[in-house]
């Protein structure tokens, strides 16, 4: 005898809705919603090899349409400012957008196709990051396409159609001048030209996007200072490498009421003047340090 009545499984509709520009989609939401649907697969948001992509020949996982390279600044379904758009209109009518995330190769191109070393063709990315043959004059090159489609060790090392198979082990199980050499991943901070792309515990987290997520400020160039010590710093500070401050609360976090060796109060980055404000650190009288990661490839694609 039953006695109580089981949870109800709630199934959400999904549909597949591809080879539609987000403008023309985030029209389309209302009539979606009315019919029942619950959310939306869509293919990679981000740059391929060209503005014409569908997306799956990846170049740069670090554009939503907003730099322009490969022939556009849009994707071939539109920009950033049109994808945010389409998302924020999804989530009012209270619809999930659900994106292709493609992990396991980038488009055509070999880094350092034609030079002795390593070039970033893809952002974030080094020659390492992929099965790659590596010749006598230390150029790289793709390896064969899977000869033996039964052989496992084929499938994961060698090459998939005309794409670039980024190796996810540990460590590369076929980089080298020989078909299964293995070679150690790459580590380190992969995009310090970049800051914005990195969490950064110096700057605060701001709430943004009508309460619907948030935002935090990202990891921060160092910021130039003078070498010169400071009035309570440790002994002999002055000329040590190291910035040096007086850490009040002991939080490891340089603060505007702790005194410090002088720097320049640029912010995160100088070079970028739209991140010339309080919010990225500029005049803020903090040194801000940021928290770079060193990372592999796998975590630079998680990151991502």
């Amino acid at each position: 005898m039953l006695l109580g009545f089981a949870h109800l499984a709630l199934g959400e509709a999904m549909i597949q809705y591809f080879n539609t520009d987000y403008r023309t989609l985030t029209k389309k939401i209302p009539e979606l919603a009315e019919l029942g649907y619950g959310s939306i697969w869509l293919p990679p948001p981000t740059k391929g090899s060209g503005g014409l992509s569908v997306g799956y020949d990846l170049w740069d996982r670090f554009d939503l349409g907003n730099k322009d390279q490969n022939g556009s600044i849009a994707t071939r379904y539109g920009t950033e400012t049109e994808l945010f758009e389409l998302i924020r209109v999804a989530h009012r009518f209270n619809m999930r957008i659900y994106f292709d995330n493609i992990m396991n190769h980038n488009a055509f191109d070999i880094p350092g196709f034609n030079e002795s070393v390593p070039i970033d063709v893809y952002n974030g990315f080094v020659p390492e990051d992929f099965h790659l043959r590596v010749t006598e004059d230390g150029f790289y090159r793709k390896w064969d396409n899977t000869r033996d489609w039964n052989s496992a060790w084929q499938v994961q090392n060698l090459g998939l159609a005309d794409l670039i198979d980024i190796a996810h082990e540990e460590p590369n199980t076929n980089f080298g001048p020989n078909e299964g050499d293995d070679h150690p991943k790459y580590r380190g901070v992969r995009q310090p030209e970049f800051p914005e792309y990195y969490l950064d515990t110096d700057l605060p987290m701001v709430v943004s996007n009508g309460g619907f997520g948030f935002t935090v400020y990202h990891f921060a160039n160092k910021e130039p200072w003078v070498d010169a010590g400071c009035t309570g710093c440790p002994v002999d500070a002055a000329g040590n490498g190291v910035f040096d401050w007086v850490d009040l609360n002991a939080n490891g976090q340089h603060e505007s009421n702790e005194v410090s060796e002088v720097f320049t109060d640029t912010g995160l980055n100088p070079k970028r003047p739209d991140f010339l404000d309080a919010a990225h650190g500029y005049g803020d009288g903090v040194y801000n340090m940021g928290n770079p990661v060193s990372e592999d490839v796998n975590a630079m694609l998680i990151r991502s």
